[in-house]
């Protein structure tokens, strides 16, 4: 187990959620994805968060949600071995990413929704 996957399986945040750091792919490994058709993914570490939750759209189903790769984890962490700072790191990936889009998901004015975290162009109203 590496240092971020130690440091990560201390970790917990709501109940249902599971945090992991998923290892980068050799780049021999994310050429062959690619080639297949898949994406060619991360060369470094990916923290990634697992979840259920209701669709805003349809809120009498559940989605279950697998965030990772759009992050890269810093490998300042895995090489000074900053526990502070990458749990620091963690919680703003938590609060300032995943809790804001689904504010954005669910937060609604007279019925409509204000801002599409998923819209190409993102635009308040």
């Amino acid at each position: 187990m590496s240092w971020l996957q130690d440091e990560v399986a201390k970790m917990s945040y709501k109940p249902g959620w599971t945090l992991e750091v998923v290892e980068p792919l050799s780049y021999l490994d994310a050429l062959e994805r690619y080639a297949r058709g898949g994406f060619l993914g991360s060369f470094g570490s990916v923290l990634v968060v697992r979840f259920e939750t209701r669709d805003s759209v349809h809120p009498e189903r559940t989605t279950p949600i697998a965030i990772g790769a759009q992050d890269v984890i810093p490998a300042y962490f895995a090489e000074m071995r900053d526990a502070s700072a990458f749990r620091d790191w963690v919680h703003s990936i938590l609060h300032d990413k995943i809790e804001r889009h689904e504010t954005d998901e669910w937060f609604r004015y007279n019925g409509e929704l204000v801002n599409d975290p998923h819209a190409k162009d993102k635009v308040s109203r």
